[in-house]
């Protein structure tokens, strides 16, 4: 049976290649390599069932955010790893890259900033946004211009604890000047090894059935959940005010 569920996800995998889920490159990559092996399989298929029984959008990225911990954890655990490791805190290299997040992602970032009050410059985002996923038109930005909306001035993240799968996952192990993209290049860099936590981001993208650039992804997710019904919850905490101006700005710079 669950060999059976394995074969119809790796069909709908394929499925959703042919209409470009945006997958994240390595996450991608990891799949192709050691699904196939039965330890990762049976791996991939437990992650799956687990957060296929959530419907929330955000409580099932929260999820897969758990599981990619958890197993993550295990990595670190191992001896030498953690020393391996050159991120630091403060290091905010990556955070000027295109980083892909999934449509659970997305509504739970989008929560964060319509419910718990995050603020981002709005303006950057749509401009960001403007670039969807075509990684030649996001690196032409200057790399101010490129910094992701949820960098404060300390260069730390705003949603830490919500940040997206491709931001748990990219560990650098090699020296963090190659990190650098200032000149609007990627270098060579080597990255951890994440194999499991790998399978847990392509089986949360399956599950979300949709996938792209952050920005692009964001001022989607904004847009479809402030035109849907306010919880009682968000009545509580949400200024509606505030969700006047971002809905104008956003159609002012989107003309």
């Amino acid at each position: 049976m669950r060999y059976n569920l394995f074969e119809s996800l790796t069909k709908t995998l394929k499925l959703y290649q042919e209409v470009e889920l945006n997958y994240p490159q390595r996450a991608l990559a990891t799949f192709k390599k050691f699904s196939n092996l039965l330890e990762f399989r049976r791996f991939y298929i437990a992650s799956y069932e687990k957060m296929a029984k959530r419907y929330d959008s955000a409580e099932r990225a929260q999820l897969s955010h758990e599981l990619i911990d958890e197993s993550l954890q295990d990595i670190i655990a191992e001896a030498d790893v953690n020393e391996l490791i050159s991120c630091r805190k403060g290091c905010s290299a990556c955070c000027h890259t295109q980083v892909s997040v999934n449509r659970d992602e997305a509504d739970l970032l989008a929560i964060s900033i319509l419910e718990d009050g995050i603020k981002i410059d709005v303006e950057k985002l749509v401009k960001q946004s403007l670039k969807k996923d075509s990684t030649e038109a996001w690196f032409e930005q200057d790399f101010q211009d490129r910094s992701c909306v949820f960098l404060d001035e300390n260069g730390a993240c705003k949603v830490y604890f919500d940040r997206p799968s491709v931001c748990r996952t990219n560990y650098a192990v090699s020296d963090p000047s190659a990190c650098d993209t200032t000149n609007g290049h990627y270098q060579s860099i080597r990255l951890l090894k994440t194999k499991k936590p790998d399978l847990v981001t392509i089986a949360a993208f399956n599950l979300s059935g949709e996938g792209g650039a952050l920005p692009h992804m964001l001022v989607q997710a904004i847009n479809r959940i402030s035109q849907e019904k306010l919880t009682k919850s968000m009545k509580k905490n949400f200024k509606r005010f505030r969700l006047k101006q971002l809905k104008n700005l956003f159609n002012d710079l989107m003309m």
